[in-house]
């Protein structure tokens, strides 16, 4: 019996096949696929979050949850390849892949909250042995708290700070609380990033339920007036931006982790009296944001870790201990999203500060509007 509720196909462990879904049938390429090369990708895809290609070509969609199902064999925008499938008419037309994370998201809410209480429950009651899932779900929350709990001590530090000044103001006390206001601003500013980011982890059906109109260039630039303070205090300038966009798209909430993670990354990672430049180049078809800085140089493979949960290039490990690997990780799930493409590249000219190589780190987002 056919357990898919999905309306478009999906894996199955059980009977190692790819089932119809309630609405679209597997194409005939996915009935003729070698069982073992499919399982072997199938399992390499289940905990990596995201969309990803299968080796006959088309596209599959992973949650990253353990016992999820994976929805499979369609085109989704920007991530199949055209060259294996020949025969257009044997495939559904591409999918934008909003459609695809609406479609998965609203039936899980509608047939598996129950189910779902189970599965997070299922690896404790199995011999008290914590399973997988369980480790990934606790990873986050640690580091979740993690930076709940820093941002939290900036804020509180802060606060203390502008009441004992208020004991005795000189003349210079005007300019100080307004710096010390902006570092409270910026703070909490930050801290409701993190939360959103959780929650999308978490609770992806809040997140994804309503949408408003949203401007890239308008996220940036709040990002970069709150991060101003931060950059100060590692002595790093992010440049005025060049450029400009008055394009507006339908966004979720989460949207504002992008600018926010994508800055804030430059500034942490980058020497001391750097620029940070941002650059917007907005056409008639689309939309292109390209923030470069000095960072700690990528080799091939620190590049291809960049997006995947906990991934971190090793210069950048040995500067920063506390991060978590997660920023472009959620970062690239936020641009899956909303059809953004994203992509970091790493110069092959090489600086030395400290005795680390450094070269020109650039992220860069594209939007067909």
């Amino acid at each position: 019996m056919n357990s898919n509720l999905l309306p478009l196909p999906t894996w199955s462990k059980e009977d190692l096949a790819v089932l119809d879904g309630t609405f679209f049938e597997a194409p005939q390429i996915c009935h003729k696929a070698k069982k073992k090369q499919c399982k072997k990708y199938y399992e390499s895809i289940e905990l990596r979050k995201g969309f990803h290609e299968c080796p006959m070509g088309l596209s599959s969609y992973s949650s990253g949850e353990e016992g999820q199902s994976i929805v499979t064999a369609v085109r989704i925008a920007d991530t199949y390849d055209g060259k294996k499938l020949k025969q257009e008419d044997a495939f559904l037309p591409t999918l934008p892949k909003k459609v695809v994370l609406d479609s998965f998201f609203k039936t899980r809410h509608l047939t598996a909250d129950g189910h779902l209480k189970v599965q997070v429950k299922a690896p404790l009651e199995a011999g008290g042995v914590i399973g997988a899932g369980a480790v990934e779900d606790k990873d986050l929350v640690d580091f979740s708290l993690h930076e709940i709990r820093k941002f939290n001590t900036q804020i509180k530090r802060c606060a203390e700070e502008l009441m004992l000044s208020a004991i005795n103001p000189d003349n210079k006390f005007a300019g100080y609380v307004e710096l010390k206001s902006k570092s409270i601003f910026a703070s909490s500013s930050m801290l409701s990033t993190r939360l959103s980011v959780y929650d999308f982890e978490a609770n992806p059906e809040i997140i994804t339920s309503s949408t408003q109109r949203a401007s890239l260039y308008k996220k940036f630039d709040k990002a970069r007036r709150v991060l101003d303070v931060y950059a100060k205090d590692q002595r790093v300038r992010i440049d005025q931006f060049v450029g400009a966009s008055y394009y507006e798209m339908d966004g979720y909430q989460v949207l504002d982790f992008l600018p926010f993670v994508i800055l804030e990354n430059a500034i942490k990672y980058s020497p001391k009296e750097q620029d940070v430049s941002v650059v917007f180049d907005d056409t008639h078809s689309s939309l292109k944001v390209t923030v470069s800085s000095l960072g700690p140089k990528n080799t091939k493979e620190d590049l291809r870790e960049v997006f995947v949960k906990r991934g971190r290039g090793r210069v950048a490990r040995s500067l920063d201990t506390s991060g978590g690997g997660y920023g472009l990780y959620f970062g690239k799930l936020i641009c899956d999203l909303h059809g953004i493409n994203i992509s970091v590249d790493s110069d092959d000219s090489v600086l030395s500060f400290n005795g680390l190589e450094y070269s020109m780190f650039t992220v860069e987002l594209r939007l067909q509007k």
